[in-house]
């Protein structure tokens, strides 16, 4: 049977979920030429993306805004879809996923939940949702690594991903998410009369 790699991953960043926080400042910047690599790169097979709030519902990027202030910040989740293994560490060793300035945001991840991205083998043709993959990473919050829900490289295998892998996918999920978000409101930048630094500072 012919096999696809899935990956789930969130990141919730700490702090204010608004403009004011340099972490949204930043995506707004830097993301949508991240998305466009993603986008056409053969080997992604399929992506969806979307903002997982605390009450358990699922925003979209066009309601993402106004954000409820009382609530902490969402998880910022990718669900995609591999051709195989290689085709995933071929995207992330490009080095067009992680510039200076997604590396720099790595500090401002809220990881306290635990393990921020699952993956898992399916056969050819499986669909999933968003709320699919949440619910393999809780599984693999509560029970480990399995079959099911899994850090490792294999299936069958208790070997964790590779550090450079990790600190792909946990990037890679928030870079999907915002993207076309950061589209629709990169007026904010030019209204503000700041810019984003290659580095990732605010200019």
């Amino acid at each position: 049977m012919d096999y696809r790699l899935v990956h789930f991953n969130c990141a919730r960043p700490m702090g204010k979920f608004d403009f004011s926080n340099e972490f949204v400042q930043v995506f707004v910047a830097l993301l949508p030429r991240i998305f466009k690599d993603g986008d056409a790169f053969e080997g992604l097979l399929h992506h969806d993306h979307g903002l997982r709030c605390p009450d358990g519902s699922w925003r979209g990027f066009t309601n993402a805004f106004p954000y409820p202030p009382e609530w902490r910040a969402p998880e910022i989740s990718t669900l995609a879809i591999w051709r195989s293994l290689e085709d995933l560490k071929a995207f992330s060793h490009s080095g067009r996923t992680h510039p200076p300035g997604m590396r720099r945001l790595a500090n401002e991840i809220d990881r306290s939940d635990g393990p921020g991205f699952v993956m898992w083998w399916a056969a050819k043709g499986e669909r999933f949702v968003l709320e699919d993959g949440w619910q393999r990473l809780q599984h693999l919050r509560k029970h480990g690594s399995t079959d099911y829900a899994s850090r490792s490289t294999n299936r069958s295998s208790g070997r964790r991903w590779p550090d450079y892998l990790f600190r792909f996918v946990t990037g890679f999920a928030a870079a999907f998410a915002f993207a076309t978000e950061s589209a629709r409101r990169a007026h904010w930048l030019a209204s503000s009369g700041s810019s984003i630094a290659e580095d990732g500072r605010l200019t």
